[in-house]
């Protein structure tokens, strides 16, 4: 009987091997790699002289091909327990606190582990006070039987190091006093890792340089210099980057940056963004009506308190064209980023915000939609509104947003999980309407073996006050298409108004998509949107080695299923596809697609499957179709 079971044992093997034992096969490599962890493991528990080792693997052959058989021998030998801790050496004052603490691995079993655990703890409290060159050994006597140990901490703790002056080279555009502020030591205080570590940090944290070095100068007495050599990012800075996609057409932006704003670390941003969307699913470039955005951002390091960043954005103007409506929008933002720690970041921000609707499709309006008084309209609205453009209408509160980045890398991950969350307010005193919208967002990536699985959750709800009131058509919850429910158009899916053909004057920019949908029909569906949502994703990513194509090693086949709806939570709201038929909970879409890094990009191509095709009889005359194909290159 071993001190460990047999399924104990197996675990840690297959914990070892992860890619190999884990998935029930076996390697003579991988098993030697299991023999290692699982003897450390006994030792690590006092059996010191415990002997592990494999027999032959013993093959044979069944109707599912052949099989091998791993057998492990075990022979523990006898377990060493901690007798006693003899601490010598150290500083005074850590002296009787260290020895208590040590006192604890008494009486357990003797783990080298453990020991050089503690040793370490023991070398980082005296470098906490100032003993930066402390050098801690661990020695161990056993007994004659070897059924005892006493554990020697033998510190030797160096000479107490205090900081004399702060010198700084390389700062040629940024003033003394901001690289001074960011130094977390003080002048004749003793010098530790932990101060250097965090002036480190906070001297990247600024964005101003691309590398900070740091070293002691100056030799006896006790004092050293703290020599800080830093190089500067340049002045100017410009981004481009854009793409194309079946859904949202092309996309192209570009960034401005002017750093060292007053020699302060601070800096200004140029953004502007443009693109041309499709016309109808004639993958046309409407070319007449392009969307644009122009802005500037303002950011401060270190303001108000340290370790936060004052930010003031001015939105210049923003042109939004999306499948049944047409924006322009203008406003100001203030508000301040907070690290919470190194990969959670916080920001709270005031905005007021005027809005123009340029075009709407009438179908898109529900009953308690903003815009209606605007327009001195009721609903259902049967014939295009006449007073458009209209506006502004102003709206405004305060946004709260929420990041958690756990993910193994920004760009290319393979583990951890990324999760976002927003709060919008609408305020009386800077908005026509009071309500807060509430969303988040969790993405999960793991690999399991050679393979990837990736799974993403996606909620969102809303409350405006007054009975039938609700969002903006701007505003409101929308899914369908390449980035959620890929058996679907875009924005698509939910709550939708049947409008006849023949009563409308559509805008110039959505007429032809509005006859491609209805062209056989004296009626077609326009989606509203809604005031709730709910969507789930799941990914398999096979990369193409794995199927015996060794050159493509950056692309992968991808199976996926997407789960999701849009409602409305308020059942005063009314809109035409709730009585006339009953709508699923939720609606499906599967497929397979390809994933491939290319030099502009990632590339997605994915071909969905809408079941609800031929489940509803609906579906078909609000225009869905069975397949539905989709593809982008580049970051939109």
């Amino acid at each position: 009987m071993t001190h460990f079971t047999s399924d104990q044992l197996a675990a840690a093997a297959a914990e070892a091997s992860p890619d190999v034992l884990a998935l029930g096969r076996v390697t003579p490599e991988e098993l030697d790699r299991a023999l290692a962890v699982l003897t450390e493991l006994y030792r690590s528990n006092g059996f010191l002289s415990a002997s592990l080792s494999a027999e032959p693997l013993n093959l044979s052959l069944t109707a599912f091909g052949p099989r091998a058989r791993a057998v492990i021998q075990v022979e523990e030998g006898p377990r060493t327990l901690l007798a006693g801790l003899e601490l010598v050496g150290g500083a005074a004052e850590l002296s009787e606190t260290l020895t208590v603490e040590g006192l604890a691995l008494v009486g357990q079993p003797l783990s080298p582990a453990a020991l050089q655990t503690f040793a370490q703890e023991v070398a980082e409290r005296h470098r906490a006070l100032g003993y930066l060159g402390a050098d801690v050994r661990v020695s161990t006597r056993l007994s004659e039987d070897r059924a005892a140990a006493v554990a020697v901490i033998e510190v030797q703790p160096g000479e107490r190091l205090y900081l004399r002056n702060v010198i700084i080279r390389g700062a040629r555009r940024t003033r003394r006093t901001v690289i001074e502020d960011e130094v977390r030591l003080q002048t004749g205080q003793p010098i530790t890792p932990d101060g250097l570590a965090q002036t480190r940090n906070e001297l990247y944290d600024l964005n101003s340089f691309t590398l900070v070095d740091m070293s002691l100068q100056g030799e006896g007495d006790r004092l050293r210099d703290l020599v800080i050599d830093v190089q500067e990012r340049p002045t100017w800075a410009f981004e481009v980057g854009g793409g194309v996609a079946t859904d949202e057409g092309v996309r192209s932006f570009g960034r401005v940056t002017r750093r060292h704003v007053f020699g302060l670390a601070h800096q200004v941003s140029a953004l502007g963004q443009i693109g041309l969307g499709y016309v109808g699913d004639e993958w046309t470039l409407d070319t007449n009506t392009p969307e644009w955005r122009a802005g500037l951002r303002y950011e401060a390091p270190n303001l108000p308190l340290n370790n936060q960043t004052f930010f003031f954005d001015v939105l210049l103007n923003e042109q939004d064209q999306e499948p049944t409506f047409r924006t322009s929008r203008m406003g100001v933002g203030v508000g301040v980023e907070l690290p919470l720690r190194p990969t959670d970041y916080l920001a709270i921000e005031y905005r007021l915000q005027y809005r123009w609707l340029e075009d709407t499709d009438p179908g898109a309006f529900v009953s308690g939609d903003p815009w209606l008084g605007s327009l001195d309209l009721d609903y259902p609205v049967l014939t295009d509104p006449s007073g458009l453009p209209v506006g502004p209408r102003r709206q405004g509160g305060v946004t709260v947003r929420y990041l958690s980045d756990r993910r193994d890398s920004p760009f290319n991950p393979s583990r951890g999980a990324l999760i976002s969350a927003q709060l919008d307010t609408f305020d009386p005193l800077s908005s026509e309407i009071v309500g807060v919208k509430i969303s988040s967002q969790v993405r999960w990536l793991r690999p399991v073996g050679a393979l990837s699985v990736q799974l993403r959750a996606q909620a969102g709800t809303s409350w405006v006050a007054g009975r039938g009131t609700t969002l903006a058509v701007e505003d409101r919850f929308r899914i369908g298409g390449a980035s959620t429910l890929r058996g679907y158009t875009l924005d698509s899916v939910g709550p939708a108004n049947a409008v006849p053909q023949g009563e409308l004057a559509l805008p110039e920019e959505i007429n032809d998509l509005a006859e491609y949908v209805g062209r056989d029909s004296p009626e077609r569906w326009v989606a509203t949107g809604g005031d709730s949502m709910l969507l789930g994703t799941a990914e398999l990513w096979l990369p193409f080695p794995t199927l015996g194509l060794a050159s493509w090693d950056t692309t992968s086949l991808c199976l996926f299923t997407d789960v999701g709806n849009v409602y409305f939570l308020d059942q005063t709201v009314r809109y035409t596809s709730q009585v006339r038929y009953d709508e699923p909970l939720l609606r499906f879409s599967a497929g397979v697609g390809i994933r491939q890094v290319t030099p502009l990009g990632p590339l997605q191509v994915d071909l969905a499957l809408n079941p609800g095709y031929r489940l509803y009889p609906w579906a078909e005359a609000r225009g869905e179709e069975l397949l539905r194909f989709h593809i982008s290159v580049g970051d939109l």
